[in-house]
C-alpha cells in the first residue's frame, strides 16, 4: 500500500522527469525540422564536426609524429603507408594536416569569440547611448572599417610578431568593427520599441535596459555573423602563416604548408599542396553554408516563407 509521503514523491518525480522527456522530444524534433529543411546546413554541420573530432583527437588520428623528420620517405607520393605522401623532408603530410586544424580551429573560434565580444559591446553602447559618443565610435570604426581586413591584419601582425596566439588579435582587429557596425544597426531599430519604452517607464536603468532588453534581441544577427566571420578568421590565418606572420614552422599549420614546403615543391609534390588547400576550402565552405543555414532559421521573414 503506497503511502501519502510516496504517493507525492512519486507524483513529485514524475511531474520533474516529463518536463525534461518533453523538452528532450522538442530539442529533438527542432533538429529533425532543420536537418529537413535546411541538408546543406545539415551537412556542413556534420562536416565542422568531423573537422573539430579531428582536431581534438589529433594526437589518436595522427599516424605519424607531424613535427619528426624521415630523409630516406621525402617527396613520397600518397601511397597506402602515407595516403598524403610526404613532404621535402620526410614528414607525413596527412599527419601535419590533422594537426594544422588545431590551429585553425583555435585561432578562429578565439578570434571569433573576441572580435564578437567587443564588436558587440561596442555597437551596443555606440547605438542605444547615441549623441557624442556614437559618433566618435562610428568615425573610429569608419577608419577601420577603409582598411582591408588582409591589409590591417598584416600590419598589427607586423608590429606584434609571429605566432599562432599572437594572430588571434591582428584577425580579431580586422573583423570587430563590421560586426560592431551590424549590432548598432541592430540597436537602433530595437531601442524604439514598446518594451524597451515600458522598461524605461518603469524605472529600469540604462544598463539594465541594455542587458535585459536590448542586448538579447541582437544575439540572432551576432550568431549569423559569428557563423561567416569563423570561416573568415581561418582563410586570413591562412594567410598570415602564407606570409610568415602567423604560425612559425616547424609547428604544422594549413597557412604555413601551403606557403613554404607547398609552393617550392608544386611541379615536382602537388600534393604537399593540394591536401592543406583543401582542408582549409572544405572547412571554409562548410562553415558558410551552415551560417546560410542558420540565417534562414533564425531570421523570421525568411522562416516564414520557408
Amino acid at each position: 500500500m503506497t503511502t501519502r509521503g510516496e504517493g507525492g514523491a512519486h507524483a513529485a518525480g514524475v511531474g520533474v522527469i516529463s518536463p525534461s522527456s518533453g523538452e528532450g522530444r522538442s530539442i529533438w524534433r527542432s533538429l529533425t525540422r532543420f536537418a529537413r529543411k535546411q541538408p546543406l546546413g545539415t551537412a556542413s554541420l556534420v562536416v565542422l564536426g568531423l573537422v573539430v573530432l579531428t582536431a581534438a583527437l589529433a594526437n589518436v588520428i595522427a599516424p605519424y609524429d607531424p613535427l619528426l623528420p624521415a630523409p630516406i620517405e621525402r617527396l613520397r607520393a600518397p601511397s597506402f603507408s602515407h595516403p598524403f605522401g610526404t613532404d621535402e623532408i620526410g614528414r607525413d603530410v596527412l599527419s601535419r594536416v590533422v594537426y594544422g586544424s588545431r590551429v585553425s580551429l583555435i585561432v578562429g573560434f578565439a578570434t571569433v569569440a573576441i572580435a564578437v565580444g567587443a564588436g558587440s559591446f561596442v555597437g551596443l553602447v555606440s547605438g542605444f547611448v547615441g549623441g557624442r559618443t556614437d559618433l566618435v565610435i562610428q568615425r573610429v570604426l569608419d577608419a577601420l572599417i577603409a582598411i582591408p581586413a588582409l591589409i590591417l591584419a598584416i600590419a598589427v601582425a607586423g608590429i606584434l610578431g609571429a605566432g599562432t596566439l599572437k594572430s588571434v588579435v591582428p584577425i580579431a582587429v580586422a573583423i570587430m568593427p563590421i560586426n560592431a557596425r551590424v549590432v548598432r544597426s541592430t540597436v537602433l531599430s530595437i531601442r524604439e520599441r514598446q518594451y524597451v519604452e515600458a522598461a524605461r517607464s518603469t524605472g529600469a536603468t540604462a544598463r539594465r535596459v541594455m542587458l535585459r532588453h536590448v542586448l538579447p534581441n541582437t544575439l540572432a544577427p551576432v550568431f549569423v555573423l559569428a557563423s561567416v566571420w569563423l570561416g573568415n578568421a581561418i582563410i586570413i590565418e591562412a594567410s598570415l602563416s602564407f606570409l610568415g606572420l602567423g604560425t612559425p614552422p616547424p609547428s604544422p599549420s594549413w597557412g604555413n604548408m601551403l606557403s613554404r614546403s607547398g609552393r617550392a615543391y608544386l611541379e615536382q609534390a602537388p600534393w604537399i599542396a593540394i591536401f592543406p588547400g583543401l582542408a582549409i576550402t572544405a572547412t571554409v565552405l562548410s562553415v558558410n553554408l551552415f551560417g546560410d543555414a542558420l540565417r534562414d532559421v533564425l531570421d523570421p521573414r525568411l522562416r516564414g516563407s520557408s
